[in-house]
């Protein structure tokens, strides 16, 4: 009785060897192309200045004019109670 100990997709978890050299190729191209996708997601993750510039330009422009409103209210106030 002979077995064959090839690995197989179910044995080991993962898809048999590419048999031909197209094969090789075309799996070599993906796997370029995934590194770089990692590689171009951890260098804008690990670029913090560039995020940081980006969520403040997101801000609309209403929302800084919003918090100098409510501190300048919250100022007066404060002088009132303060004063009154």
């Amino acid at each position: 009785m002979t077995t064959d100990h090839t690995p197989t997709q179910s044995q080991n978890g993962s898809a048999p060897p590419p048999a031909t050299k197209a094969e090789l190729e075309a799996e070599i191209s993906e796997l370029r192309q995934s590194v770089g996708e990692t590689v171009e997601a951890l260098t804008y993750r690990l670029d913090v200045k560039s995020r940081a510039k980006e969520k403040v330009q997101a801000v609309p422009s209403y929302v800084p004019a919003g918090i100098a409103a409510a501190l300048a209210v919250g100022l007066g106030l404060w002088l009132w109670r303060r004063h009154g």
